[in-house]
């Protein structure tokens, strides 16, 4: 069995991209953010968001951006989506997201329903490289899975999204994946065995941080409250499809009502951007057993999301 036949949603996922017109980065150094939302007992879907961009074209977002901090986060807070009920973050809101528009390259958000089991892993991997004693820290369940998920679709994205010796630098917020030096560790040996199934090409320098590392311009927070925000948001989005017809549907539906916070993210998310590509799929199972991916695809009154399954 190759890799593509034990994770049949990878070339599904990079098929979507292609036909939602997002195309590889140029620029020699990619930066990928990305986040996490869904780990409430509630949620049916655990959604990670990715940000991958290049830089050296995007210098009028780092202008954007900074004067969006003067004028409302002078005090160096951080815009997330769970804290965006703050006055403060959320008159900001509006203006962080449009100076993101000003990014070049793509804000990526996938939304994978929890009832497929392992998703980015398999059955009995944590027992078996335990035994292996290729993992250096002691994970709890969740933590790993969610580590396994998040590792293995940044892995993926950089496979459809990057080219040939490109470097990757690759900024988290501080969560179960770098707890510590040791999960660390082992989160850098699963971004690389993932990405040595799925790229087929020579990168250049790849390297890992957390917004720990901020020097005080809040650049990675930044860059990672972008699909922080993005994934709160649109997690609310499919909970709310989902609790009204069971699953995303494929068929034409109504965007369902969500807050006024996820309402101004969902907005600015399906705005049809120019330098900032954006796409929203999802993963769910078929009735035959089968995986379905698809995306989603508003403010259009009445949008069937396209459907691919394996």
């Amino acid at each position: 069995m190759d890799d593509h036949e034990a994770f049949p949603w990878v070339p599904l996922l990079a098929n979507q991209l292609l036909q939602l017109g997002v195309e590889p980065t140029r620029g020699r150094d990619v930066y990928i953010a990305s986040d996490y939302s869904g780990s409430a007992p509630r949620s049916q879907y655990d959604v990670i968001g990715t940000l991958v961009v290049d830089l050296e074209n995007s210098r009028d977002w780092q202008t954007a951006r900074l004067a969006v901090r003067r004028k409302f986060l002078a005090d160096g807070r951080r815009m997330a989506f769970k804290n965006l009920n703050d006055g403060s973050r959320r008159a900001a809101l509006v203006p962080f997201l449009e100076s993101a528009e000003l990014l070049t390259g793509a804000c990526i958000v996938l939304a994978v329903d929890k009832r497929i089991k392992n998703f980015g892993g398999f059955e009995g991997i944590y027992s078996g490289m335990e035994e292996r004693k290729m993992l250096s820290a002691k994970w709890k369940p969740k933590s790993f899975r969610r580590m396994i998920d998040i590792t293995h679709t940044v892995s993926a994205l950089i496979s459809c999204l990057c080219k040939e010796g490109q470097n990757i630098y690759w900024i988290s917020d501080h969560d179960d994946c770098f707890a510590s030096d040791v999960h660390t560790e082992d989160t850098r040996k699963m971004m690389g065995i993932f990405s040595s199934m799925h790229v087929h090409f020579s990168l250049g320098e790849i390297a890992l941080g957390t917004t720990v590392l901020d020097q005080g311009d809040r650049f990675e927070e930044d860059l990672a409250s972008i699909p922080d925000i993005a994934a709160g948001g649109l997690c609310e989005i499919v909970n709310n499809m989902h609790a009204t017809h069971g699953q995303i549907p494929n068929l034409r539906t109504e965007a369902p009502e969500v807050t006024n916070k996820s309402a101004l993210i969902q907005d600015w998310f399906f705005f049809d951007s120019t330098t900032l590509r954006k796409a929203f799929c999802f993963v769910q199972p078929g009735p035959d057993g089968s995986i379905q991916l698809g995306n989603l695809r508003y403010p259009s009154p009445a949008c069937p999301p396209p459907l691919s399954k394996s």
